[in-house]
């Protein structure tokens, strides 16, 4: 797939500028600004070829018609190409960037801080299941901290709507997918994004995956997911011991609930809600600005 590593700002629509890539996935994605009302704004860039038209396409369509606190905004713009027939996706920009580097860098490992996050990534795919709309590429990488600090989801160009009659394009990412995606098989799209919340969650606490995928003989397997599914409490033990963390009941029943190998038993967003570990403490809004902004500062000095 090809991906636009440096981009001309002379080929942009007059509308828009651009001054700083912000990363490089399947897509590039700059910070830029839209001129005349002085925003910033994240552009995404989709080559002019046919699996990225179609993938801008799909992710357009979906992100236009979201209004949501932790959903990142589409911003329309008058051209939605360049001058070498890039299609350009104009959105809301992030300033405090994605959620992989906050949690690698260990630095917010407070569980009442990580259950607002994650109270936060609920609200927002409550919404997004409301309106028939299954994420499934759901990873850290695709959370980002907006204005304020607070979490919004983004990266829609694999987005599925259950009013398709086609299946889903998405294949998920290794490490975030449910068993049955990683078997190519979607019985149930929203129980395919439950299980990647919960790999999310277990990331933000632990740093580290619950389950590995590898190759056998047999094809693909999930390491210690038989364990997870066999025995529960020698699961939670090795995993307690392993990672320092201790796995509290109500986390434990959250976790076995999300990572339930059947999609059709497996929580719901509703069930998640009304888990007990869900409803505990979290931050208030102001708390949560100035917290952040001290985990902030301390993640920027150790990149420097």
């Amino acid at each position: 797939m090809e991906v636009i590593n440096f981009y001309n700002p002379a080929i942009i629509p007059s509308d828009l500028s651009t001054n700083k890539l912000l990363g490089r996935g399947k897509y590039s994605v700059y910070k830029g600004e839209v001129l005349g009302r002085n925003e910033d704004c994240a552009i995404k860039i989709f080559p002019s070829n046919q699996t990225a038209q179609n993938a801008y396409i799909r992710e357009r369509k979906v992100i236009s018609m979201l209004r949501h606190n932790h959903i990142i905004n589409f911003i329309p713009n008058t051209k939605s190409r360049d001058k070498n027939k890039n299609l350009l996706l104009v959105m809301e920009y992030a300033p405090y960037g994605d959620f992989f580097d906050l949690i690698m860098s260990r630095e917010l490992t407070s569980e009442t801080l990580i259950r607002t996050y994650f109270q936060q990534l609920i609200e927002g795919m409550s919404y997004l299941h409301s309106r028939g709309i299954a994420h499934l590429d759901l990873k850290l990488d695709n959370l980002l901290l907006g204005k304020d600090y607070l979490l919004k989801i983004t990266d829609f160009d694999l987005a599925h709507n259950q009013k398709e009659t086609s299946k889903p394009v998405s294949r998920g990412t290794t490490g975030y997918r449910a068993p049955e995606v990683m078997l190519g098989e979607f019985e149930n799209i929203f129980a395919a994004d439950v299980y990647s919340i919960g790999v999310i969650l277990f990331i933000c606490l632990t740093g580290e995956f619950p389950f590995y995928e590898r190759d056998t003989e047999n094809g693909k397997e999930l390491r210690d997911y038989d364990l997870f599914k066999g025995n529960n409490e020698i699961f939670w033990r090795k995993k307690s011991t392993y990672y320092g963390v201790h796995f509290s009941q109500n986390l434990r029943e959250l976790f076995n609930g999300m990572f339930t190998q059947d999609p059709q038993t497996r929580f719901t967003i509703k069930d998640i809600k009304a888990s007990n570990w869900y409803q505990e403490q979290v931050i208030e809004p102001f708390s949560l600005e100035r917290e952040m902004k001290l985990i902030h500062e301390k993640v920027k000095s150790s990149q420097q």
